[in-house]
C-alpha cells in the first residue's frame, strides 16, 4: 500500500476510536430516574373521562383502578379523580392494592368533593371475596403489605 492508504486508514480507525469514546445523548424515559433505573410509575384514574386504552397521565387517565393496580408496582402512586367506581364501570372486586403502592383520592376533600356538588364524590361500590377472609366475607380494596390507601 502506498503512504496515502495507511493515512486514510489511520484517520477512519481514529474517528472510530474517537466515536466510540464520546457517548451520544442518553435519551431518558419518563419512568425514569436520574441513574436510568425505571422508577415506579404514577397513574392517574377517573371513571368519567378515562380510557383504559390511555396513558393512565393526568391528561390521559384510564378509566378503572383494577387497571393501574395491573400496572403498579411499589413506590407507585394512583390518584383516583370523583366518581364512582364499580362493576358497570368495569372494575373487578376486590381490587387489590399491590404492595408499596399509594392508592389515594382527593386528599384536601378526604374523598368527599365538594359539599353538594352532584359527582364530585370518590365511591367505590362492590365487593369480592378476599382469600385470607373468613367465607362470605367480602371486601372492595383489599391493601397490600405496605401499601397506603388514603
Amino acid at each position: 500500500m502506498n503512504t496515502s492508504a495507511y493515512t486514510r486508514i489511520s484517520v477512519i480507525i481514529l474517528a472510530a476510536l474517537a466515536l466510540a469514546a464520546c457517548p451520544g445523548k442518553k435519551v431518558k424515559h419518563h419512568d425514569d430516574d436520574e441513574g436510568g433505573n425505571a422508577a415506579a410509575p404514577n397513574f392517574y384514574v377517573n371513571a368519567l373521562t378515562g380510557s383504559d386504552t390511555n396513558r393512565g397521565t393526568l391528561a390521559s387517565p384510564f378509566k378503572t383502578i383494577t387497571h393501574a393496580m395491573s400496572l403498579s408496582k411499589s413506590g407507585s402512586t394512583v390518584q383516583v379523580a370523583p366518581g364512582t367506581y364499580d362493576v358497570a364501570n368495569r372494575e373487578v372486586f376486590p381490587i387489590t392494592v399491590p404492595a408499596g403502592v399509594l392508592l389515594i383520592g382527593d386528599e384536601a376533600t378526604n374523598g368527599a368533593g365538594v359539599a353538594g356538588a352532584a359527582g364530585s364524590d370518590t365511591t367505590i361500590v362492590g365487593g369480592g371475596q378476599v382469600p385470607a377472609f373468613p367465607a362470605g366475607t367480602s371486601a372492595a380494596v383489599q391493601p397490600g403489605t405496605g401499601s397506603t390507601i388514603a
